[in-house]
């Protein structure tokens, strides 16, 4: 009889599974606007993240060295966005 009863019970929760993302499913028009405004405010702050995870070991690098840490969040900072721009910028003549 117990093995009964958890099959009785696996078989409802599977079905619950299965109503909830069919439901899920059914209102994907209302949900998507949501998700893409949502994915929309996050990127920046996901770019964001990215670039402190990645610069931050460099900034503590140079904290260890004795510059203090204001400076050397301003060093690397601009030598990374100036990079970055020669990078994906050309300038009028079409050179670097």
């Amino acid at each position: 009889m117990d093995s009964e009863k958890k099959w009785l019970y696996r078989a409802l929760v599977a079905m619950i599974c299965v109503a909830f993302v069919y439901i899920v499913y059914l209102l994907t028009p209302v949900w998507k606007p949501v998700i893409v405004s949502i994915i929309k405010v996050a990127i920046p702050f996901i770019i964001a993240g990215l670039f402190a995870y990645l610069l931050h070991p460099v900034i503590d690098f140079l904290e260890r060295k004795g510059t203090p840490r204001v400076l050397s969040v301003l060093i690397i900072y601009t030598f990374f966005f100036r990079g970055w721009r020669l990078v994906t910028h050309r300038n009028r003549s079409g050179y670097f």
